[in-house]
């Protein structure tokens, strides 16, 4: 009877370090869970956070490029509403280059520029023009863009010098240089400065939808 006692007080030895064994194995195993999941967390946000191809999503975000005025519009907007003004503009001239030819009267200053039927011409280039700009604002093209802005530049200089040298009143002058020149600078400003986030990376197809912001309504992206 003793040494089936002692029999039994050894095979009953090993269960206990099988039960440290599991305890070991469950406690080497629980610390670990916690990492993977984050691990596994990390991987989910950060594939949400990349596109497809691989490169990083940045059509969302806060808007890095500047805006028209401080709050109008992004640049690439405001270059396509002064492209319209324009085409708008230079129709009408046209128009009322047409009217004056025909031997409809006209005031002294719409005779002064428009009493010359070949100033016709020169609205056309306008349209010409406005039409490159609209094209450059919305391919994102930089020379055209570039084209738009010495068009301006050099059309201020033609208003200006045939303002002075055709017209008497000194008001009238000084009241259409410095219309000229504020509408000039208000025109290449947009132009100039999409050419520069152009060039930066920040205005391009796949940004636009970061940066596009108008004050009156909502881009169409």
């Amino acid at each position: 009877m003793t040494i089936t006692n002692e029999a039994k007080a050894a095979a009953s030895t090993p269960a206990p370090a099988a039960s440290i064994n599991t305890d070991q194995q469950n406690a080497s195993e629980t610390p670990t869970s916690a990492p993977a999941a984050n691990v596994m967390y990390s991987s989910q946000a950060a594939d949400k956070e990349v596109l497809s191809g691989g490169a990083v999503d940045v059509s969302t975000g806060e808007k890095q490029g500047g805006k028209y005025c401080g709050f109008c519009c992004d640049y690439r907007r405001a270059v396509f509403v002064f492209a319209i003004i324009a085409v708008i503009s230079n129709v009408l001239n046209i128009i009322n280059v047409l009217i004056i030819a025909t031997g409809a009267p006209g005031d002294a200053a719409e005779d002064m520029y428009n009493n010359n039927p070949y100033n016709a011409i020169g609205y056309g280039i306008g349209i010409i023009v406005a039409a490159i700009s609209y094209y450059g604002a919305l391919k994102y093209n930089v020379n055209a863009l570039a084209v738009n802005i010495a068009y301006i530049a050099i059309w201020c200089v033609i208003v200006v010098v045939t303002t002075i040298m055709g017209s008497p009143d000194v008001g009238t002058v000084i009241g259409i240089i410095v219309w000229a020149v504020l509408f000039s600078l208000l025109a290449m400003y947009p132009a100039i400065f999409l050419i520069k986030e152009i060039k930066a990376g920040i205005m391009t197809p796949e940004t636009y939808p970061r940066e596009a912001h108008s004050c009156c309504c909502s881009p169409k992206v």
